[in-house]
């Protein structure tokens, strides 16, 4: 059963408030669920996505939405850009963390004397975006011993594919040669993965683009100074005061994951290449001076809270909710709700294709 069924026969809410992107919007719209009223109740949408222009593939989507709801300013231009008729207003994110976090090291099996370092990402989200060689050339740089800094690797979704399996094989054989890296490729609960932050002193992400950058608020709300690229969604809440920025260049984007071929975001973008010198500097010094930790972990914990205490980040949704009758009865709507539904239609072939599919899977002919 997906989600959608799990919903019910009737949504009680005035709003559609949709946390996919384009094209799941169009798959949840193809399948129908009962509770999906797209004329009687206002559609909106948080879309994320890692690159200055949204995919014109989006884009019917994106303007037939009664107001998208950019979580980042980085978010709010590319979807500016790539639709420039869709109603946006920018909808700041926050972390909430569970509450008793505390750091275990004797558990995750992590030396207590030296600084650590923690890298951690999901390898269905992009080796090429997620940039891991980076963060492992500049701790290599450092030239610290085992001793005095260490760096724990925690992959994701390492057995999700043919892909991520062959991408995970290369980074292991990478962190082999190095004694002072730990690598954690096993699947862990939300609480754990925060242990597993707080247990660590700093977070470095060389990353070349992010739509929000969700480990960085996590880690910054337990306290932890982040080293990081000072491009994209994660200006909105990183800068000098609570973490070290390094500086980039921009560069085309080359990547093999599908969702930023050529053919799928749609001509030249750009996005950031880390300055690794910068980086190892960063690292270095955060390593030797553990009094600039605890600084600039105090001043991120200290901004992560205004944030989420800010009560000018739900503007957007009660602005929303309270001008939902109006919205509701304007003939704008009708158009939009008619737009959102014809993309929304499933063509004979692909039916015909979809029971093709369902019947040789329930035959065991294929999975």
């Amino acid at each position: 059963m997906s989600c959608a069924d799990r919903i019910g026969d009737d949504a009680p809410h005035s709003v559609n408030l949709f946390h996919l992107n384009p094209p799941e919007i169009v798959r949840l719209i193809q399948a129908g669920p009962k509770w999906l009223d797209l004329k009687g109740k206002i559609n909106a949408c948080v879309p994320f996505w890692e690159l200055p222009r949204t995919p014109g593939s989006w884009t019917a989507v994106l303007q037939a939405m009664d107001l998208v709801l950019a979580p980042t300013r980085f978010v709010l231009e590319a979807v500016g850009t790539g639709a420039p008729r869709a109603l946006l207003r920018h909808y700041p994110q926050a972390a909430y963390l569970p509450e008793g976090l505390r750091p275990n090291r004797s558990e995750l099996r992590i030396p207590e004397g030296p600084c650590v370092f923690l890298l951690s990402f999901d390898l269905t989200s992009d080796v090429e975006r997620k940039n891991p060689y980076a963060v492992l050339d500049a701790f290599k740089a450092m030239g610290l011993t085992a001793g005095e800094a260490r760096l724990v690797v925690k992959l994701g979704n390492t057995d999700y594919s043919r892909s991520t399996r062959a991408a995970a094989g290369r980074l292991r054989r990478r962190v082999e040669s190095n004694p002072g890296v730990l690598l954690v490729d096993e699947h862990l609960s939300y609480r754990d993965m925060l242990t597993l932050t707080a247990s660590c002193d700093v977070l470095v992400t060389l990353h070349r683009s992010e739509g929000l950058g969700l480990n960085l608020l996590e880690a910054m709300s337990l306290g932890k100074p982040v080293v990081t690229t000072g491009w994209s969604g994660n200006m909105d809440f990183t800068n000098e005061r609570n973490s070290c920025l390094v500086p980039f260049s921009l560069v085309p984007v080359v990547s093999s994951h599908p969702a930023y071929r050529p053919g799928a975001i749609g001509g030249e973008q750009k996005w950031a290449e880390p300055d690794v010198a910068a980086a190892t500097a960063f690292m270095r010094q955060l390593a030797t001076d553990k009094n600039l930790r605890l600084t600039l972990g105090d001043h991120a914990q200290r901004d992560m809270e205004r944030l989420r205490n800010d009560p000018a980040r739900w503007e957007p949704i009660t602005d929303l909710i309270s001008e939902s009758t109006g919205i509701v009865n304007s003939d704008e709507h009708a158009v939009r709700a008619a737009q959102l539904r014809a993309l929304g239609s499933v063509p004979i072939a692909t039916r015909i294709r979809r029971t093709a599919v369902a019947t040789l899977r329930a035959l065991g002919v294929t999975r």
